[in-house]
């Protein structure tokens, strides 16, 4: 049972100073050199932690305490992170060590039969390990060097390296880490603080730390995979984020009432995202060329355009027009469509519609404001262009359609249709033995 601590604060001309009981119960005050009283709470807060772990003095589990505590309650370094001079003199000394150990099991009356006793061989083992530690712990380069290899990695395996590097970066600044240091003075109690403020002004808290600390892992899993050391990812959790609800999507009598009294331009538009499964975002800039007929099969082809920036502009397929649901509906609309390079011109009379967000404007409307009055969509409430893909996905599902050939025609992976569309036959699912 830990024994009571008395720690406070106090400010000593600029910097905040602590008062505590250290490891061998005598009383200390401490400068936490900073002037921050929020930084100077957090190191109270730590203390406070340290001291009522009350764990003995180099135990594994003080890993993720931060050094600078550490040190001023064990008047001691910080066991894993040590410098070039520390090394050097600790490794020495351990060399010794075990060359004592060893002369002394040499010197020992050895049992031809039994060998040496165990509580020999454990020690000699334990010195070597402890040898072999140091000297790993010697060979990790400084933090800058670390990211300059880090740097050459992540550029040759992927394009998006260069976000890894940035984010690194960017935790390093905060932790206001000197980059001379080796990369194993980082601690969970740091890596902590900076994904705490991380998550400040976020709408969901835990699904962003989730994704910073995969960022964070990412580099340690690497950094660990070239030099040995303790990996501090191993102690920061993950955090549970809300289980996902069911995807919104709608049945092909809704669609057809949906259509009901629509002009040819929107029928058309609507018919294509919940009969073909194009997002809102492939349909701009979609060629009137890229409706096809080849040998008596209609299909509309989605390739890369100038007009399509996001992520999902390389994404290349070709889906089939349904015969009975799209295709009238794309035939009626091309019978009364103005000239034109695009499929479904940006501008529609006098209405600007692929202009940046004004296609979810026309497409639901938008809510009255003080300057702007409202302006009622061509969809009802309760749907939008995501849930008309999705209703898509859900009519390809319940024909019997595999994973992957419902993948192939919406241009998404098989495991995104398993985590999404497949879930929606959940309640209809019947087996027969």
């Amino acid at each position: 049972m830990a024994r009571p601590q008395k720690i406070s604060l106090s400010k000593r001309g600029k910097n905040w100073s602590i008062l505590f009981r250290a490891v061998d119960g005598k009383q200390e005050r401490k400068s936490l050199k900073t002037d921050c009283e929020d930084v100077a709470e957090d190191y109270k807060k730590e203390m406070i932690r340290l001291t009522s772990l009350d764990l003995p003095y180099r135990d594994k589990r003080l890993a993720d305490v931060d050094p600078f505590i550490y040190e001023m309650y064990y008047k001691d370094e910080f066991v894993y992170f040590l410098d070039e001079i520390t090394l050097e003199d600790k490794l020495i000394k351990t060399q010794m060590r075990l060359l004592h150990e060893i002369k002394t099991l040499k010197e020992a009356v050895i049992d031809p039969e039994t060998g040496k006793s165990w509580k020999e061989k454990y020690k000699a083992l334990s010195m070597s390990i402890e040898a072999q530690n140091i000297i790993a712990a010697q060979s990790i380069p400084a933090t800058d060097k670390v990211l300059e290899h880090y740097a050459d990695s992540v550029r040759d395996l992927h394009q998006g390296g260069v976000k890894y590097i940035n984010f690194m970066s960017r935790f390093l600044s905060f932790i206001q880490f000197d980059y001379s240091k080796k990369i194993s003075a980082i601690t969970v109690f740091q890596i902590n603080k900076f994904l705490l403020d991380d998550i400040k002004g976020n709408k969901d808290k835990n699904k962003r730390w989730n994704k910073s600390r995969i960022s964070l892992t990412k580099f340690f899993n690497w950094a660990c995979s070239q030099w040995p050391f303790l990996n501090p990812m191993d102690m920061v959790k993950p955090r549970s984020v809300k289980a996902q609800e069911d995807i919104l999507w709608h049945s092909r009598e809704d669609i057809e009432e949906l259509l009901k009294g629509k002009s040819e331009y929107w029928r058309a538009v609507i018919g294509v995202m919940a009969y073909a499964g194009l997002s809102a975002h492939e349909l701009r800039g979609l060629r009137t060329e890229d409706v096809i007929e080849d040998e008596g099969t209609h299909m509309l082809r989605v390739s890369p355009n100038e007009d399509r920036q996001l992520k999902t502009a390389k994404r290349k397929r070709s889906v089939v027009i349904h015969k009975k649901y799209l295709l009238p509906l794309i035939q009626e609309y091309l019978s009364h469509k103005p000239e034109s390079l695009y499929l479904f011109p940006p501008t529609v009379g006098n209405r600007q519609i692929w202009h940046e967000d004004t296609f979810s404007k026309y497409l639901c409307g938008t809510k009255a404001t003080a300057k702007k009055k409202a302006i009622v969509g061509i969809l009802p409430k309760g749907y939008n262009a995501l849930s008309l893909r999705r209703t898509f996905g859900s009519l390809l599902i319940r024909s019997g359609k595999s994973e992957v050939e419902v993948a192939a025609a919406m241009g998404n992976s098989p495991e995104m249709v398993r985590k999404h569309y497949a879930r929606i036959l959940g309640k209809e699912i019947s087996v027969n033995f």
